[in-house]
């Protein structure tokens, strides 16, 4: 039996999702499984996972993370020229199709201080 796969309207085909985990981030720029990539967590990581959103001409970031692992990465977007917007729970982001967490108009962070 063939498994089916729901697909969701695409509200911001420039926005990328992040889960964020202490040894691998996975990315995903799109809804095709084949397009979802894990990046590492070093700072050389980091560069390579910008590189490949900016590739995608990606504009808008969403984290999910359940820990304090998004900051150093929180850190490098921001001085590649990502602005920090607010930091929106994953079923948020689920909810609105990975909503802006980095975008052009800085607004006050919401998750520690």
């Amino acid at each position: 039996m063939e498994k089916k796969t729901a697909v969701l309207p695409g509200v911001n085909p420039y926005a990328a999702g992040i889960d964020i985990g202490s040894r691998t981030h996975w990315v995903a720029v799109d809804q095709k499984k084949e397009n979802v990539q894990s990046f590492g967590v070093y700072t050389q990581d980091h560069q390579q996972l910008i590189d490949h959103l900016r590739q995608h001409q990606i504009t808008s970031v969403a984290m999910e993370s359940t820990g304090t692992y998004w900051q150093t990465l929180f850190n490098s977007l921001q001085q590649a020229g990502f602005e920090p917007g607010r930091f929106l729970w994953f079923m948020q982001v689920v909810t609105h199709n990975f909503c802006h967490i980095f975008h052009p108009v800085p607004l006050p962070r919401t998750r520690d201080g």
